[in-house]
């Protein structure tokens, strides 16, 4: 170790992974030694078509940095002028910090980072002696590292073994590359700074400072609990949406609609910086949808009116009403018993309908501040030259309240049911520091991951 030699380059040895090639270096008559591939460059030019530069016959000078004598193989790094036209790989940890490029290698893909890679050649003390040493260290990217514009499955272009041409994100912390890990960034508008912010679909969310109320925002559920959910929007910043505010209808199974990794659309509601919390809203209605899931058009509530005739199915039922989803709008309505029929007798409205009748409602009442939408079934209401905005039976602003329903124990949360048929978690300032605390240890536990692979 630490002999030097003029020698000249005799080929490329091939691997299945990346970090098994080498350029093949004669030493002499009988003597071949091997420089790993991403020792010999810190350019993803040259690692990418080695053949191009390293072309046999080239004179290379390098150094001995280890022998194995038991399978007969002299491990070499760059020494001195080296080779004509071909960049050094990272030699120091200075040289890791934001904005260096790097070239590596994937070593492993889990569901929200993909580890790598990067080659070095540093002088470590062994023995007494210092020798230069071909290093591994490792490189992490996270989802929101990948591409300019999120996506559900970020990392479905990349597979084990491939190069990476990747930029340092976060300065590396620590003397010893061996054991530190290295943030990186593969999103072309970190690689060329010439890209437009108009081309950027999803900018990357540094810190809450980044975020404003009413933007709309690309993330990945982080976890669901009785609190809301908790959704990832960049690598150090997580935002919670209530229950209330996960879907414009009513979910029987919240958790198992948004399971964690689950790519979700948002919208900026409140950003507290001084506490670093983030509100959000994951309705389909105020994150600027147009369709439903299947494709077919819907409406907001403040583009519905009063006195229109709408079609629907009933979601469920219960003793005060029924529950209608309007096909072309997103806000599940409440028909109240009362305005289910003409009759003054008592109705049963279990004893009428069944889940998943068609109906015919008119629209009583629309409130898009609190996101209730009023209907009403009766059939004087669909009569020839009815007058229903004029109608005695036209419910009143304060008639769709908590009010309405505070004698029915089970109903409890009806005002939110009519809003968005879901149950309205406001949570209290304890309830809110243990949401901030679980996200943290979410955060932690995904930093694990990277350390036990």
């Amino acid at each position: 170790p630490g002999r030097v030699f003029n020698g000249f380059v005799k080929g490329i040895q091939e691997s299945s992974g990346s970090e098994g090639a080498a350029v093949l270096v004669s030493l002499g008559l009988s003597l071949i030694g091997q420089l790993p591939l991403l020792a010999a460059t810190n350019s993803y030019e040259v690692a990418s078509h080695p053949a191009r530069y390293f072309f046999p016959g080239a004179p290379i000078e390098v150094e001995v940095s280890s022998v194995d004598k038991k399978h007969r193989v002299v491990h070499l790094v760059p020494h001195g002028p080296y080779i004509a036209g071909v960049d050094r790989s990272i030699a120091s940890v200075d040289q890791l910090v934001a904005g260096t490029r790097v070239v590596a290698y994937i070593t492993n893909i889990a569901s929200a980072v993909m580890f790598t890679k990067i080659g070095a050649v540093v002088q470590t003390a062994a023995s007494g002696s210092t020798e230069p040493q071909a290093l591994l260290v490792q490189g992490k990217i996270d989802v929101f590292d990948v591409a300019d514009t999120l996506s559900e499955t970020p990392f479905a272009a990349f597979k084990k073994g491939q190069l990476l041409e990747a930029v340092v994100v976060q300065d590396a912390v620590g003397d010893d590359l061996a054991a530190m890990k290295v943030r990186l960034s593969i999103r072309p508008s970190a690689l060329n700074s010439e890209i437009s912010a108009q081309d950027i679909t999803d900018p990357a969310i540094m810190s809450v400072a980044d975020l404003s109320v009413g933007q709309i925002v690309h993330g990945f559920v982080k976890q669901t609990s009785a609190v809301g959910c908790f959704v990832a929007l960049g690598r150090n910043v997580t935002g919670r949406a209530l229950i209330s505010e996960l879907s414009d209808e009513y979910i029987r199974d919240v958790k198992s609609a948004f399971p964690a990794g689950k790519f979700v659309a948002a919208v900026i509601t409140n950003v507290d910086i001084g506490r670093e919390r983030v509100s959000l809203s994951l309705r389909p209605s105020q994150v600027g949808a147009t369709t439903g899931s299947g494709g077919e058009k819907k409406r907001r509530l403040d583009q519905i009116e009063v006195g229109e005739t709408l079609k629907g199915t009933i979601t469920r039922i219960e003793d005060y009403g029924v529950f209608v989803r309007p096909d072309d709008a997103f806000s599940t309505g409440l028909c109240y018993v009362r305005e289910i029929a003409d009759s003054d007798a008592p109705v049963d409205p279990k004893a009428l309908y069944e889940v998943g009748d068609r109906v015919l409602a008119k629209v009583l009442k629309v409130d898009a501040t609190n996101n209730k939408l009023g209907l009403g079934l009766k059939s004087s209401y669909f009569a020839e030259g009815s007058d229903d905005e004029d109608s005695d039976d036209e419910i009143s602003d304060d008639e769709i309240s908590d009010d309405e329903i505070s004698d029915d124990e089970d109903t409890d949360n009806e005002e939110s049911e009519i809003a968005e048929s879901n149950n309205d978690e406001t949570g209290s300032d304890e309830s809110d520091d243990e949401a901030a605390e679980s996200s943290d240890e979410e955060s932690d536990a995904s930093d694990d991951e990277g350390d036990s692979e």
